[in-house]
């Protein structure tokens, strides 16, 4: 969040510099602050959820019918990365040598500002501001639709332990932040100290979700103070930043998933099992598998309707002695020869 909205303020200042440079542009400025916000308000009222809290909705919006549905999934998640991961990393590579001085900015802003005439000045702020709501509303929507085919596929192929999906997993989950925190305390007397009420593994993790944005707030401020205002080694640092900060992300998303009940082997069953019985009103067997026909509506109400978060589906059950976190259940992968 801290590195969108650095980049934010960036795209901000040089849009509002190039806008107001363009005071020729006046009225079509105000026929694309009106277009932007007709089109949202319409959007707004005709968008449908995708689906509602029915848990038969919930099911068919995530299950994969066919295998052109499964190759759909697979597509739209293919070109996600291709274009907002690859595509974004790409440009970070090649801005490496890029300069942007802060003070020339400043001096155009200011002279600017002062030939603009007050109306002039709201309407060319409310274009960038518009500007940049639509870029990041369109941002905000690809990424949601990215993330359907993912849940998809992550149910269909995390059933299986020896498919290589299912051993991406969990390596990847050997290597997460968590664990790292972990394995570094373990080499030192302070496993089990306690810190302002939390155990030092925490702070720990807190230390390292939050290093590459230390690092960019040290890199601006070394640009700001000691570069005269031109940022320059910052945009050497942004594309390791941008990888780490996949990786804190994607091990924040699969900590997420729940391991503890297995709610992703049960969803895969319900949604693809060919064999199908009712024991009683509590108890059904799918497959070969036997569920609690009350943890099956949990799974899907509070698990799968909320994007495979565990969290609120660990709070629905009122909390869980073995819940996987960084702070709860260090056994749990430790049983895994981490």
């Amino acid at each position: 969040m801290i590195l969108f909205c650095f980049n934010f303020i960036i795209y901000f200042i040089k849009a509002l510099v190039y806008s107001l440079v363009t005071p020729e542009q006046l009225y079509f400025k105000v026929i694309v602050i009106i277009g932007i916000i007709f089109c949202f308000f319409i959007l707004k009222k005709h968008y449908q959820k995708p689906f509602s809290d029915d848990p038969k909705e919930i099911i068919t919006y995530y299950k994969i019918k066919d295998n052109l549905d499964k190759l759909l999934s697979f597509a739209i998640l293919i070109l996600y990365l291709f274009f907002f991961v690859g595509g974004v990393f790409l440009l970070r590579i090649y801005n490496t040598k890029k300069t942007y001085d802060l003070s020339e900015a400043y001096n155009k802003l200011y002279c600017s500002v002062v030939q603009t005439s007050g109306s002039a000045l709201i309407i060319n702020i409310l274009f960038v501001f518009t500007l940049l709501f639509a870029f990041i509303q369109a941002l905000t929507f690809f990424t949601r639709a990215a993330k359907r085919p993912w849940i998809r596929l992550h149910i269909y192929y995390y059933r299986d332990s020896e498919k290589p999906y299912f051993r991406f997993v969990h390596f990847f989950l050997r290597k997460s932040y968590n664990v790292a925190a972990w394995k570094i305390l373990e080499m030192t007397p302070f496993e089990n100290k306690i810190v302002l009420k939390f155990s030092l593994v925490y702070h720990l993790t807190m230390l390292i979700t939050c290093l590459h944005y230390m690092t960019l707030l040290i890199v601006v401020l070394y640009d700001l103070f000691y570069n005269n205002f031109t940022l320059c080694y910052v945009y050497k640092f942004l594309p390791y930043i941008f990888l780490y900060d996949i990786y804190i992300r994607l091990s924040a998303l699969y900590s997420k998933i729940d391991f503890m009940i297995n709610a992703d082997h049960l969803l895969y069953d319900y949604m693809y099992a060919t064999h199908v019985q009712v024991l009683d009103k509590d108890y059904v067997i799918l497959d070969n598998s036997t569920y609690e026909i009350k943890m099956i509506s949990k799974a899907i109400n509070f698990y799968l309707y909320f994007g495979l978060n565990s969290t609120v589906l660990e709070r629905e059950l009122g909390g869980r002695p073995l819940a996987l976190n960084y702070f709860k259940d260090w056994n749990y992968f430790k049983q895994r020869d981490v």
